[in-house]
């Protein structure tokens, strides 16, 4: 009897440490739970904060980049006024040679014709294919 009695005190120390254990790995795995889910929000934040400066920073490069076209559209449009501006005096130079100097000198003229056509084109180099 006194062996049934010491076996019954074991028994239920053993169920206590048994609900303690339990009880002790169910805090760690709470605290554990917790500190993941916070490492998944700081993380959520972290993402969201990214793609946000992501989001930022290809507007401020957009915006640079077409500001930046309509700078290079306004500098070929004043070039190509320039040069017809050039055009146009070598046709008033040619214009204002005698016939009888014209006709001295052909392949000066004929240069000076194809000079005011480049001119007017804007094309001087050929461009090269991608």
């Amino acid at each position: 009897e006194d062996l049934l009695m010491e076996a019954s005190g074991a028994r239920e120390s053993l169920a206590v440490n048994r609900e303690r254990a339990d009880q002790h790995c169910e805090y760690d795995f709470d605290r554990k739970r917790e500190a993941t889910a916070e490492k998944i929000e700081g993380a959520k934040t972290g993402l969201a904060a990214a793609r946000q400066r992501l989001y930022d920073a290809k507007a401020f490069a957009d915006a640079h980049a077409q500001a930046a076209a309509a700078e290079c559209q306004r500098q070929e449009k004043q070039q190509l006024q320039h040069l017809h501006g050039v055009a146009d005096e070598v046709q008033a130079h040619l214009q204002s040679m005698s016939r009888l100097e014209a006709l001295d000198k052909p392949i000066y003229v004929q240069h000076l014709e194809e000079l005011a056509a480049r001119l007017r084109s804007g094309v001087f180099f050929k461009e090269v294919a991608p």
